[in-house]
């Protein structure tokens, strides 16, 4: 697909790709963001994005896709970009499934020597099922119930 370059940033594009070329880090970050984005084009918007990316100019790729976000909602690969460029969202796990979690490693670490080579599955602090392999193992439990929220282990 073509990129269309509005008349505005024709100019700017030129110089911001030459910068690139150039690698001209700090040039091409100062022009990058004193360009009103609003009345330029998505495409030049994308296009300036990938040229930070191959500067390693994270940030400004980041802050540009998310103005894109906001100027094109519609746009599908803006869109992307600041979905792909947002920071990590972190989630927490609920206390009932920490506190079954430390149940079964508090298990695993109790009875290891019993079970040492074995494959083990462990819910809640309480075995599922062990078998000598991998395989075996999630035969054994199926797709039910018993594999939901089980802590799989290989005893070393």
């Amino acid at each position: 697909m073509a990129i269309e370059i509005t008349p505005q940033i024709e100019g700017t594009l030129t110089l911001l790709e030459q910068y690139t070329q150039a690698g001209e880090r700090q040039q091409f970050a100062a022009l990058a963001e004193v360009v009103d984005w609003s009345v330029c084009g998505s495409e030049e918007l994308l296009r300036t994005i990938d040229l930070a990316l191959s500067l390693e100019l994270s940030s400004l790729a980041i802050k540009l896709a998310q103005q894109g976000q906001h100027l094109f909602p519609k746009h599908e690969r803006i869109q992307q970009a600041a979905r792909v460029l947002a920071p990590p969202v972190g989630r927490e796990a609920s206390t009932v499934y920490t506190q079954n979690l430390n149940a079964s490693q508090l298990w695993l670490r109790e009875h290891a020597p019993e079970y040492r080579g074995r494959w083990v599955a462990v819910r809640e602090g309480e075995l599922v099922a062990t078998a000598e392999s991998l395989n075996e193992l999630t035969t054994i439990m199926g797709e039910g119930k018993d594999s939901v929220g089980a802590l799989i282990s290989k005893v070393l």
